[in-house]
């Protein structure tokens, strides 16, 4: 399977009971021919032409089923312009993901710069860009972050005791925290000491933000370290992971 690239969009948001509502009128070969071009402008692919050579066979329509069927997509908003078909609602959609991609790829840009400083005075190439697959890290993360954070004395998150106290009676982030000791210690004991020193907060809080999230970078940090696919630093992967999955 060909892995996305940087400007591949991964993930869309749109609402599902809109979609089952404004196709509830259409035929089956509409409805499904429908969500086929929506799959495939989220995709990055542009806009294709209304004849059958290319919506059809995109959409998988039956040639004598076309005329009809072009006829139902033309009621629930797609239209056509300048030869091509189109959708705003589709469109938006795009847009936003987009816009998204965008923004989550500027804080990752402005996390390395905080966690890497020192690649940024030497004007070294930046951490990579993308994973291969929303669960899948690179296999040559070789960055190393130094034990002392630029912002030190600045950010709650990098203390290892954060703001606030966990709730009572839930132990679920002491143990995540103690998985995540485990995890690297598992790398290095050395790493494992100064990760829950110098960034305990931040996993910590990051938790308190998204546990199922939280719980799946670190059975990524975790799957890393097992199959050696991290060279210098799991805390750094597990920082690339965090800013990129959804």
């Amino acid at each position: 399977m060909r892995s996305h690239t940087r400007h591949e969009l991964v993930w869309v948001r749109y609402n599902p009971r809109n979609q089952l509502v404004s196709l509830a009128g259409v035929s089956l070969l509409a409805e499904v021919a429908h969500r086929r071009l929506c799959d495939y402008i989220w995709s990055g692919s542009p806009w294709p032409a209304p004849d059958f050579a290319i919506a059809g066979a995109l959409t998988r329509v039956p040639p004598e089923s076309w005329d009809q069927v072009l006829a139902e997509l033309l009621s629930v908003g797609w239209r056509t312009r300048k030869g091509l078909l189109f959708h705003p609602a589709v469109a938006s959609v795009r847009n936003e993901a987009r816009a998204f991609q965008r923004a989550s790829q500027a804080r990752t840009a402005a996390a390395r710069a905080v966690r890497w400083p020192e690649n940024i005075a030497r004007n070294d190439p930046p951490a990579p860009a993308l994973l291969q697959s929303p669960l899948q890290a690179p296999s040559n993360i070789t960055e190393q972050y130094s034990t002392e954070h630029p912002l030190s004395g600045k950010t709650a998150e990098r203390l290892t005791l954060s703001g606030s106290a966990p709730k009572e009676g839930d132990n679920r982030e002491k143990e995540f925290l103690e998985e995540l000791h485990a995890t690297i210690q598992r790398f290095s004991p050395t790493s494992a000491a100064a990760e829950m020193r110098n960034w305990g907060g931040w996993w910590r809080n990051r938790f308190r933000e998204n546990p199922a999230k939280a719980a799946r970078v670190l059975a990524e940090v975790a799957s890393m370290v097992k199959e050696r696919r991290i060279k210098r630093n799991p805390g750094a992967a597990g920082l690339d992971l965090w800013n990129r999955l959804p």
